[in-house]
């Protein structure tokens, strides 16, 4: 299975039959794939694969996103501030 998304291809044993109408979409895949399963006797399990502990890291980072912004608009501030003191001071030495 695979190929490109506009050319996709099913490659199988010659003694896997295709019925006589064309694959098209992913619905009609699977339906083939379950009809070899069964002319195969294929009765395997569904396995569920649970999620790594690195949700734990994807859910923190929106809070260190927030305190670099917050850390950001702060030294903006300052920033401005220190400017308009400096500009003051200019002005009235000036």
């Amino acid at each position: 299975m695979g190929g490109p998304q506009n050319r996709p291809f099913l490659l199988h044993p010659a003694d896997l039959t295709i019925d006589d109408h064309p694959l098209v979409g992913a619905p009609a895949v699977h339906a083939q794939l379950q009809r070899w399963a069964r002319q195969l006797d294929v009765s395997a399990p569904v396995a569920r694969i649970e999620p790594e502990e690195t949700t734990r890291e994807a859910r923190a980072l929106p809070w260190i996103a927030a305190w670099y912004g917050l850390l950001g608009a702060l030294l903006l501030i300052f920033g401005g501030l220190v400017l308009i003191g400096e500009l003051a001071h200019e002005i009235e030495a000036g």
